[in-house]
């Protein structure tokens, strides 16, 4: 009797796993939606779920595989959700109709993980809208002019005590500062690093920069860092080669129509609760919008280059009022 109850509840999941992955088909095929079929319970992400590759990788496989449409459909799981393709869709979705699209998707809820869950990133609706006023004055140009003196003591202060360690202690701090490398500015300086250790020609020119800049000011201010060009583009390239996020969600919290995903194609319907992503990474790293994008080169963002750049195709800390709030503290502090 056990075995026939196991046998039975086995096969009611299964058929149940097996509902949602035609049910997703289904989803898109009704709209006229090209997607990657993937495989039921886990859609297109069976690798990367199993460790095989890096998430990002099944999302660019997604991405890459139909090059003319203007988003395409991704199954994460058995959840439908569009990847947008196209920059302008992008500038509408984050800024021109930013009321259809407020909130980010859930990862955890706040009852699951009060930290994570209640922090800005995750409120929704009014409630993020009210914290967010309550931040975005802490972030404000006039703040961050007032703090960098204090970062630039810090940081003498640190160069003072490397110059007293031996190499196994600077080997022990730069695996731990590697290990340390999720927030964005750690990120960020790692991946600059490793850019400037493969690419001496460059190093060298920025070292250069760094030396006629000393020699010019006496001291590090908010007002005469801006004149250090190249460091500007070394940094912003790494952020385009490197993005700290994958992703920048948003989740349709009022009826939405998208225009066709291609020429002949029909409008989609967008209702609340659906999600769409938009790929930092596959789009920083797209050839149609910057050449060769596998090369390091900070002359992308050299001022005769920069106003070449698509507008929307470089935007590693997100784009709209939901943003990343703290953008300005890792360039500055880098």
């Amino acid at each position: 009797m056990i075995v026939e109850i196991i046998v039975f509840l086995l096969t009611a999941i299964l058929a149940y796993f097996l509902y949602l992955y035609k049910w997703v088909h289904h989803y898109f095929d009704k709209r006229g939606i090209k997607y990657l079929p993937g495989v039921p319970i886990f859609g297109n992400i069976l690798n990367s779920t199993f460790l095989r590759n890096h998430l990002f990788d099944d999302l660019d496989r997604v991405y890459q595989a139909f090059p003319g449409e203007r988003y395409v459909g991704y199954i994460e799981g058995t959840m439908p959700i569009l990847i947008i393709r196209d920059p302008e869709l992008i500038k509408s979705i984050t800024i021109k109709d930013f009321d259809h699209f407020v909130d980010h998707k859930e990862f955890f809820s706040e009852e699951v993980e009060p930290l994570f869950g209640g922090s800005l990133i995750m409120m929704k609706g009014e409630r993020w809208h009210d914290m967010r006023t309550t931040l975005s004055p802490a972030f404000t140009g006039s703040k961050m002019r007032k703090m960098l003196p204090f970062m630039t003591e810090i940081s003498s202060n640190i160069v003072n005590h490397l110059k007293e360690w031996t190499q196994t202690e600077l080997a022990g701090q730069v695996f731990i500062f590697f290990v340390a490398g999720y927030e964005s500015s750690a990120t960020a300086l790692v991946m600059c690093v490793h850019e400037l250790a493969l690419n001496p020609d460059i190093q060298e020119k920025l070292y250069q920069e760094i030396i006629r800049f000393k020699e010019e000011h006496e001291q590090l201010t908010y007002e005469n860092i801006s004149t250090l060009k190249y460091l500007d583009g070394v940094l912003n390239e790494t952020q385009r080669k490197w993005a700290a996020a994958l992703i920048m969600d948003r989740v349709c919290n009022k009826p939405y129509v998208l225009p066709p995903p291609r020429e002949g194609g029909k409008p989609v319907h967008l209702k609340p609760g659906d999600i769409v992503y938009n790929l930092v990474n596959s789009i920083q790293m797209d050839p149609q919008y910057h050449p060769n994008p596998t090369k390091f080169d900070p002359e992308r963002f050299s001022d005769e280059n920069k106003h070449n750049m698509k507008p929307f195709t470089y935007m590693p800390f997100g784009m709209g009022p939901r943003n990343c709030i703290a953008s300005r503290p890792p360039i500055q502090l880098s």
